[in-house]
């Protein structure tokens, strides 16, 4: 007796080289990959695409208006500034001060003094040109002419606080070397003291000799005290100096380091961003988005797509792809081998019986169990199609229907439930009775045996002798004998069964079986059979299939 095992992918119009089948093993993408994954998860793609492209143009609708205004002020005079102190050309220190004057527009008591002129505080914004030694107030409004008075307000509150502050500061800096100039006269005073002591002593004295020695002491102490007095001298020279030099940018100070050089204008237009670019980013925005949900929707899907999936998971081949269904074929998909000879449908259903008539010459391949790890993956259909394509080459063909849970054949022939074979094996029904010929000429070798009666247990009923005994039987009057079983992974009716066929054909649907359930199945199949064939057949399954 040959066993084998069988895959047929049904409903299979999905090519997906791009899935992750199993821990640590994953398919490389390519661009053809990419745009793959695109066509197939196309609802993700175009769902971003909306949902961005309406939030983007809703938002661009909505949004109030706003304009902008420019205000420039020019922090000194170059040439007074570097005639007075000509480091500060420094560009250094001239980037250094240029962040210090955005700190002093930017005060708390520029803020406050804005805030009681506007009534709030306005959206400013204050940056530095290096190059022109200038600070733009860049103010964003609702309108146009709230934009530029934000912008002059704003500078001018600036300059009025450094007006203020370099005129506090020179003030404070005069009146220090002022005390420092008195205490430089007072210490004059103090060294000059002998001196002055010795010259009040020369002029009161008339004689002669004490003149000339008075003038001698005189002329040694001034000697001694000349260091001293020149060292004093200088530094009020100094102080002098420095105090012109107040007094010159105080005059600066009174006329302003800062001044306006651009008045900021009401500007003529918005600055809000048109509704065809917000449009565009929002769309590009989508498809970035959706295509980054797309690939990690297929990255997480494991189900099966292809018979290039399969390989990944066991290397037996696949026999036959059933290709999709519409939805308006659906209803005769069961026996499109026989309503629609030339269809699509059909030729696959042969393309298996064909395969299967190779492996029966490597050994008899007279029963043949179909099964699928889960509900709803073609079995069903399967089992029917493959019946009729027996038929119709002229092979004597049984089709049995023994999932005694959910058993549909019976429907598809539109004929009775029972009698069936339970009611064969369990009452002595004879088996002429409880079998159905199809009334068509060219189905003139079928026959159906429907599940009749459910058995009370119906794991245990595919295991007792009658039923063998029956299957065995149908297998020796008939050329090709087709069992319907129920799902494998669910029930444990197939393990007991698959022991006494000669072949087993696991249906898979495409986009619903996952790597995982066909992995498990085939390990099952390989627990029954010692030395399978290794031939596979790829399926999809109809929504009604049991």
């Amino acid at each position: 007796m040959v066993v084998f095992q069988a895959l047929l992918l049904y409903r299979c119009d999905i090519v997906s080289p791009m899935q992750t089948l199993d821990a640590g093993r994953s398919v490389e993408y390519g661009l053809l990959d990419y745009l793959a994954i695109a066509r197939r998860r196309w609802l993700w793609m175009a769902t971003a695409i909306l949902a961005f492209g309406s939030l983007s143009a809703a938002w661009t609708l909505t949004r109030p208006p706003a304009y902008s205004s420019v205000a420039r002020v020019l922090l000194a005079d170059t040439a007074s500034r570097e005639a007075l102190d000509p480091s500060s050309q420094n560009p250094v220190f001239l980037s250094r001060e240029l962040s210090n004057e955005i700190s002093l527009a930017y005060s708390d008591e520029v803020e406050a003094s804005v805030r009681d002129e506007l009534g709030d505080l306005p959206d400013v914004a204050i940056t530095a040109d290096t190059d022109a030694d200038v600070l733009e107030f860049t103010a964003r409004a609702v309108t146009a002419d709230e934009a530029a008075a934000f912008a002059n307000t704003w500078a001018n509150k600036y300059i009025e606080a450094k007006r203020a502050a370099a005129v506090d500061d020179i003030s404070a800096a005069a009146a220090s070397l002022q005390t420092r100039l008195q205490e430089l006269r007072q210490q004059r005073q103090q060294i000059r003291a002998p001196l002055d002591e010795l010259s009040d002593q020369i002029a009161e004295t008339e004689n002669q000799r004490e003149v000339a020695l008075l003038q001698q002491q005189y002329n040694r102490l001034a000697e001694d005290l000349s260091y001293e007095l020149q060292l004093v001298a200088n530094e009020s020279e100094a102080t002098v100096n420095s105090l012109s030099e107040l007094k010159l940018r105080s005059e600066l100070a009174a006329v302003g380091e800062a001044r306006v050089v651009q008045v900021a204008a009401p500007p003529q237009g918005t600055i809000n961003a048109p509704l065809s670019r917000n449009l565009a980013l929002g769309i590009v925005l989508g498809v970035l988005v959706g295509f980054g949900l797309a690939l990690m929707a297929e990255t997480r899907d494991t189900t099966i797509s292809s018979p290039a999936d399969v390989q990944k998971v066991t290397d037996l081949p696949v026999l036959a792809s059933v290709p999709e269904a519409k939805k308006t074929e659906q209803a005769r998909l069961d026996l499109a081998t026989h309503v629609d000879a030339e269809g699509p449908h059909a030729n696959a259903y042969h393309k298996v019986r064909s395969s299967l008539g190779f492996l029966s010459m490597e050994g008899d391949l007279r029963s043949i169990l179909i099964t699928s790890a889960r509900a709803n993956e073609g079995k069903t259909t399967s089992a029917c199609n493959l019946a009729l394509a027996f038929a119709l080459i002229g092979k004597r063909t049984v089709l049995v229907d023994v999932d005694f849970r959910r058993g549909r054949v019976h429907k598809v022939f539109g004929i009775g439930q029972t009698p069936g074979l339970s009611d064969v094996i369990l009452h002595g029904l004879p088996i002429r009775r409880a079998v159905c010929r199809i009334g068509e000429a060219d189905l003139s070798n079928l026959l159906v045996l429907p599940t009749g009666t459910v058995p009370p247990s119906p794991a245990a009923f595919v295991g007792t002798t009658g039923f063998l005994d029956a299957v065995s039987w149908l297998r020796e009057q008939s050329e090709v004998v087709i069992l319907d079983s129920p799902p494998l992974l669910a029930v444990s009716d197939p393990h007991t069964m698959a022991k006494h066929v000669d072949g087993v054909v696991i249906t898979v649907r495409a986009g619903s079986t996952s790597t995982r359930e066909l992995a498990e199945t085939i390990e099952r199949c390989a627990s029954w059979v010692p030395a399978p064939a290794g031939h596979l057949i790829l399926s999809g399954v109809d929504e009604t299939d049991g």
